[in-house]
């Protein structure tokens, strides 16, 4: 699977992908690189990194697939040993500050982004949601609003929570409720994040099952 990297890449962007066997394949390749990312930084740096994994593994996953971009085109000039020694110094350095600072992880083992490997199941999608819209809350506490719009807004994140643990949650409650929230410009790139997850939801779920996780299937296209 492994050596067939460059030649799934390249071939990603063409409408073979639209083929079913290609895109079993393609993830078959995707989540033997996670795995095999994130192994080898574990074995590296040890339970000091256990957190962060999921967003080291993204970064040095974006730095390589620019960097190599680049080289497969001749758009830089660099012998591959000295670009592979300015990438183990750079990610280094990144997780070095992150043991001594110890950032909150933004990515997750149970998140989207290892999904390939772990593929989500309802119970952690729930769990997700909710930690979003108590993270979401704590932003509508910060807003320079009036105590009187925080507390609306906070019953709104309420409600929406509520709805979503339904085991089929009213879409048009839910567009509702989020076209209130998205009305304060402060709150819009955390709407538009939960949107985000929904679909991924939707999709996922539609994948599993046949059908929309929840009920929400009728919100896909509201959140583009």
């Amino acid at each position: 699977m492994l050596e067939n990297h460059f030649f799934t890449s390249e071939f990603k962007e063409l409408p073979i992908t639209a083929n079913d066997n290609f895109q079993v394949e393609w993830k078959k390749k995707r989540a033997a690189f996670l795995t095999w990312h994130r192994d080898c930084f574990y074995e590296a740096y040890g339970d000091s990194i256990s957190p962060y994994l999921g967003d080291i593994v993204a970064i040095y996953r974006g730095m390589s697939r620019e960097y190599l971009s680049h080289a497969v085109q001749t758009a830089i000039a660099c012998p591959m040993g000295e670009l592979a020694r300015f990438c183990v110094d750079r990610m280094d350095a990144v997780i070095r500050d992150m043991i001594d600072k110890e950032p909150v992880p933004i990515l997750k083992v149970s998140s989207a982004y290892f999904n390939d490997i772990n593929p989500v199941d309802l119970p952690t999608r729930r769990a997700n949601l909710g930690e979003f819209l108590q993270y979401f809350a704590q932003k509508v506490q910060e807003l320079p609003q009036p105590e009187r719009i925080q507390k609306e807004l906070l019953e709104v994140i309420d409600l929406l929570r509520g709805e979503l643990e339904q085991d089929k949650p009213n879409a048009t409650l839910i567009r509702v409720y989020t076209n209130f929230l998205d009305s304060v410009d402060e709150l819009r790139p955390y709407v538009r994040q939960l949107g985000l997850m929904l679909n991924h939801a939707v999709r996922t779920a539609k994948r599993q099952s046949g059908s929309g996780i929840m009920g929400l299937t009728d919100c896909l296209f509201w959140f583009y």
